[in-house]
């Protein structure tokens, strides 16, 4: 896609919670050839945001581990989207499938959040930074995680 067109990294928040299942792959998620759109209600797509799997309430803090929601984020969804979680819906959280070293593709929705109020800082792979706005269209910002989708996302569609 280019090194313009290329996120690197993005601003995500420390000690964010996130349900980490275990041993097991998302229910809904488990194919990469079939990935739900980023406008998809995300309790359907991934009713593990209810429970059912390990809470982890510290998720980017542990740098050397290398796992996706201590080091990473995913274009699952864009960027500051709430994705209420537990029983009672009341936490902002997100998900991860198995851990990376307990093997085969793992999926997860790790969110770029920021606490500026309208989007995120995102570095690109040719190093410049770009201020993505929350109501970036999900297209885009999943065409923009990719390297090679043959996407290309112009400057004012951010």
């Amino acid at each position: 896609d280019g090194l313009s067109q290329s996120l690197a990294i993005s601003e995500v928040k420390s000690y964010q919670p996130t349900y980490i299942c275990d041993n097991a792959q998302l229910s809904n998620v488990n194919n990469p050839n079939n990935i739900p759109p980023p406008s998809a209600d995300y309790l359907t797509v991934a009713p593990e945001y209810l429970g059912g799997c390990r809470f982890y309430a510290l998720g980017h803090t542990e740098w050397s581990d290398g796992n996706g929601h201590a080091t990473g984020f995913t274009t699952a969804w864009p960027p500051n989207s709430v994705t209420l979680g537990t029983p009672d819906l009341s936490m902002d959280m997100d998900v991860q499938g198995a851990n990376e070293e307990q093997g085969g593709p793992t999926f997860g929705a790790i969110s770029a959040r920021s606490y500026h109020p309208q989007g995120v800082n995102a570095m690109m792979v040719d190093g410049s930074v770009r201020f993505v706005n929350n109501g970036v269209n999900g297209i885009i910002w999943r065409a923009l995680g990719t390297v090679s989708g043959g996407e290309a996302a112009q400057l004012n569609d951010l």
